[in-house]
């Protein structure tokens, strides 16, 4: 029984990563795009900075 909960947990991770990762990237894309209003990206700087050693952990 364990391994057909785990089958079913994977397929289950794996459809709701499908519908969850575009309503990610567009929240990322619209919060970028509204920082980079607010504050001087510059040219060529549309990532985001490197995260510091605490935010890495």
């Amino acid at each position: 029984m364990g391994r057909v909960i785990a089958g079913k947990a994977l397929s289950i991770g794996v459809e709701v990563n499908a519908l969850v990762n575009p309503i990610i990237e567009a929240y990322a894309t619209e919060l970028l795009t509204r920082m980079c209003g607010e504050f001087d990206c510059g040219e060529g700087k549309s990532q985001p900075a490197a995260r510091s050693k605490s935010q890495q952990r």
